[in-house]
């Protein structure tokens, strides 16, 4: 559904319900040389990133993820915080998610 929000064909709320959100477009092990999307994010001292599945974002709004993101909690009870919220909401995906506070650059 991303490749489609991007491509301008449906809108990111679209993208939330259409029926064809779990097809998978590109996998690893198949015959294809698998190709990663890569990021380059600047980085700096004090910087929190939250990687996670769709399983979190399927089941949290953006906002309420900001919430507790940005909340000064340490990375691990954030975490934990997310995770609960998004199986406490229905969890009906894998719920995958990693929290990285910088302290040095």
């Amino acid at each position: 559904m991303q490749a489609m929000v991007d491509a301008g064909m449906i809108s990111e709320a679209e993208a939330e319900h259409h029926p064809d959100s779990n097809v998978i477009t590109r996998a690893i092990g198949f015959e294809d040389d698998p190709q990663p999307d890569v990021w380059l994010i600047p980085l700096r001292a004090g910087i929190r990133l939250l990687i996670c599945s769709d399983g979190l974002t399927k089941e949290l709004r953006d906002d309420w993820i900001r919430m507790h993101v940005t909340a000064g909690f340490s990375a691990e009870a954030t975490a934990q915080a997310l995770l609960d919220a998004a199986l406490d909401a229905g969890g009906r995906d894998n719920v995958t998610l990693i929290v990285l506070d910088l302290h040095e650059a």
